[in-house]
């Protein structure tokens, strides 16, 4: 778990503050593959890193690698430019995510990645007590679920509802939610044509009590087929609406 904070005083006092939960498989936790980093500066100089060591680490993209435990290539997902997007306000990022797990297996009730992400979000409640807040939802994660249960993919709708349900429990109603469209240009869609298109129909079909984004990422690249380069996860958080 990472909750990544900007510390900077809110411009005009703005209430509420937003907590954003980044979940899913590997494009949550975010690959970046080996493309060398935007030339831009670290989202803010006073976000940290909460929770992952013990202590606060000030956010860089060294901090964020270390973290993600990859080895190679400039690894990060969305949070670096989703959290520069909120300039002077203040604003939480709570991050679950770990590579090849399925909605209906690890994130499914009683599976070690929804228990993870349960614990997690008590614990930051716990963090942000006193504070005025608001919580909005990232998911992103149906590569490892067309590739590997039909079943899966035929109820994608209804497991994800599920897993929101199960974190409403816990934050109350979602302000906002976002979710990772399917990639026809992935891998997986044309190996498992039948599973993808199941999830995408799905996705297209959502329907939630909160604002509810899908994010087109077709253009954006893939270095290995199915993950999105640094550039482009870069992009994907920007496209989420704040």
């Amino acid at each position: 778990m990472r909750l990544f904070v900007n510390t900077l005083q809110e411009d005009g006092g703005d209430k509420p503050i937003d907590v954003w939960i980044i979940a899913g498989s590997s494009n949550a936790l975010g690959r970046g593959g080996d493309d060398p980093l935007p030339p831009f500066d670290t989202p803010n100089a006073r976000s940290f890193i909460i929770g992952a060591t013990g202590g606060q680490v000030h956010f860089s993209f060294t901090s964020i690698k270390y973290i993600d435990g990859f080895n190679t290539g400039d690894n990060h997902g969305i949070e670096p430019s989703l959290v520069r997007n909120y300039n002077s306000k203040e604003v939480y990022v709570i991050k679950v995510a770990a590579g090849s797990t399925q909605i209906g297996v690890e994130w499914a009730d009683g599976g070690a990645q929804r228990i993870s992400l349960i614990n997690y979000i008590q614990q930051a409640k716990i963090e942000l007590a006193g504070k005025d807040v608001r919580y909005r939802f990232y998911w992103s994660e149906w590569e490892n679920t067309a590739n590997a249960n039909p079943t899966d993919s035929a109820n994608f709708e209804a497991l994800y509802e599920d897993l929101i349900a199960a974190v409403e429990v816990e934050t109350g109603a979602l302000y906002s939610q976002a979710m990772l469209k399917v990639n026809p240009n992935a891998i997986v869609w044309t190996n498992q044509t039948v599973n993808s298109q199941a999830i995408l129909d799905a996705q297209n079909t959502l329907d939630l009590d909160s604002n509810f984004q899908l994010i087109d990422a077709d253009d954006l690249s893939l270095f290995d087929g199915i993950h999105y380069a640094s550039l482009g996860q870069i992009e994907i958080g920007n496209r989420v609406t704040i």
